[in-house]
């Protein structure tokens, strides 16, 4: 029954309203990405800041020049002498004072002028030169204070004393796990009892199916995983143990703040990285819930086009999953070009080449694959076959079985699997037996001829062969068979005979009962079939056809 037209117009309407409303929101938040680029771009550039380093941590920052000598130079000399005040055991930290001069202030150390704060120094941290080298000299006395409290014997004996703890911490650990996997290699037979036990019980519920469980996989998947963490969870003590011992001496301090920037500096990279995604990440949320109800929408109208529904004048059933399918591609690749530009690292070098790579890969690998895509997609819509349909594809003869956008599988009657890809079946000539028996009323004729002498009368051949077809099994009596004479030969006459049926797909088995019938019914007439043609004196002798037995005396004669 069809539904007025419209609520065909409503569907289509919300499609198009689906799609319009994908394309406005991408381009308002890719406008704004772009603006916010923009504005990053014309931002000016900040001050050059180095910072004054001492055992691996910043005092404060240099960031203007004095004479020849730049804020990095500065910042350098700057640390050297800190290091050698902080070695030298005669000059106290508390020592450290600052001294007003005519071009700023310098900071000393006993004998020992650290540095000098300038007035450039002093307009680039927006403070005065007295208050900006007192914070400095500040910096400095607590460094200092600090590196000789870390490096006097009691901050180096409880160094020890947390080694020798952390020490036993971590052989306890290891303990534990060696006696965890102990104990869950113990538990592994037991499990496996337990899931062939459950698997037994639940057979009833789930049937057959319960058999094909893979406990023994899941067992195997279990212990490597096991193994796995326990191997992971080993190099990560080790990792934080040496980070933690290096961590108590001061002159190993700067190589366990190496160690752990190795996995603190990429988690806060993969972090900084994860927050600035998010805007981006939230479109491509929305864009992806979007296409899946579009695609869920256009799934529901093929169903109803399919199923009959409703109807679209000039467009098939049969079409409409094909049809479905060629635009679930098309929302997909749409769907992609969408969500590309907000993809993490889409705008890096290694991204867009990886890509291009990708694609020239595809392009040069999937020739063949996009000439057979096409070639199904015109099969498709020419309908020249059905699933089921007796065909006959070039040279090979079967029921369609199978139909794809790649390959057309036909089953011959030796039930053969032949699969022949979309071009060579668009390129051969395609006969459909079952087509050509629904088109009309009529059915598939099947013809098949035979040679007789000129000794029989045509009329008594015409009326043999008919009877003939009408014993055949499949053969339908109307349209009733029919014979023509083809051709007048040297010794015999051709005839051939035509015979109706609706079950194209038993051709080859009528075509032998027509065969074995024709041969009984002339045979109990007594007229010789001379198909092949043969050579033989005829002197009056009589027929070469020998009698049909009946069928009292072939069941006596067994």
């Amino acid at each position: 029954m069809k539904k007025p037209s419209r609520y065909r117009s409503l569907l289509f309407l919300s499609v198009i309203f689906l799609a319009a409303s994908v394309f406005s929101f991408a381009g308002e938040v890719q406008a704004a990405k772009a603006g916010k680029k923009e504005q990053k771009k014309e931002a000016p550039a900040p001050p050059e800041k180095v910072p004054v380093r001492f055992e691996d941590r910043d005092l404060f920052f240099i960031t203007s020049r004095i004479l020849s000598l730049s804020p990095k130079d500065r910042a350098e000399i700057i640390s050297k002498k800190i290091r050698k005040v902080a070695k030298d055991p005669f000059i106290e930290p508390s020592g450290i004072a600052t001294v007003p001069q005519e071009t700023g202030v310098d900071i000393v150390a006993g004998d020992i002028i650290l540095m000098t704060v300038t007035e450039a120094d002093a307009r680039q941290a927006g403070i005065p030169v007295a208050t900006l080298a007192l914070e400095n000299a500040g910096s400095i006395r607590k460094a200092l204070t600090e590196y000789r409290q870390a490096t006097s014997w009691e901050a180096i004996l409880l160094g020890v004393l947390y080694t020798l703890l952390m020490t036993a911490a971590l052989l306890a650990l290891f303990y534990a796990l060696k006696r965890f996997d102990a104990w869950l290699n113990g538990k592994i037979p037991v499990l496996r009892e337990r899931l062939g036990l459950w698997r037994e019980t639940s057979r009833q519920k789930i049937g057959g199916l319960a058999r094909f469980l893979p406990i023994e996989a899941f067992l195997s998947l279990l212990t490597i995983l096991a193994k796995a963490v326990r191997i992971l969870l080993s190099l990560f003590l080790l990792y934080f143990y040496f980070s933690l011992v290096l961590g108590f001496f001061p002159w190993t301090q700067a190589i366990a703040s190496t160690f752990l920037s190795f996995i603190l500096k990429p988690l806060s990279v993969l972090w900084r990285g994860f927050v600035s995604a998010v805007p981006d990440m939230a479109v491509i949320i929305i864009v992806t819930i979007l296409a899946y109800y579009v695609l869920k929408f256009l799934k529901i109208i093929s169903r109803e086009l399919e199923q009959g529904g409703f109807e679209i004048e000039g467009f098939y059933k049969d079409w409409a999953m094909p049809t479905y399918k060629l635009v679930r591609i098309l929302v997909i690749v749409f769907y992609f070009v969408i969500i590309f530009p907000y993809i993490p690292g889409s705008d890096s070098a290694a991204f867009k080449g990886v890509s291009i790579f990708l694609g020239v890969l595809f392009s040069l690998g999937s020739t063949s694959a996009v000439s057979n895509m096409v070639a199904g997609i015109i099969i498709t819509y020419m309908r020249p076959f059905r699933l089921g349909d007796r065909v006959r594809i070039g040279e090979t003869e079967g029921d369609v079985m199978e139909r794809t956008l790649l390959v057309t599988r036909i089953r011959t009657i030796k039930n053969v699997d032949v699969t022949i890809p979309n071009t060579s079946v668009l390129g051969s000539h395609i006969i459909n037996f079952s087509l050509s028996s629904e088109g009309t009323d009529k059915g598939l004729i099947l013809n098949t001829s035979v040679t007789i002498g000129y000794d029989v009368p045509w009329r008594k051949v015409h009326e043999l062969l008919i009877d003939a077809a009408l014993d055949t099994e499949y053969i339908v009596p109307d349209p009733k068979p029919f014979v023509l004479q083809t051709s007048l030969n040297d010794f015999h006459v051709s005839y051939e005979l035509n015979a109706y049926t609706r079950t194209p797909s038993k051709k080859v088995l009528i075509y032998s009962l027509l065969h074995q019938s024709i041969q009984d019914v002339f045979d109990r007439a007594g007229v010789e079939i001379l198909s092949p043609g043969y050579a033989s004196l005829r002197d009056g002798s009589p027929s070469t056809v020998k009698p049909v037995p009946a069928a009292d005396e072939t069941s006596g004669s067994g």
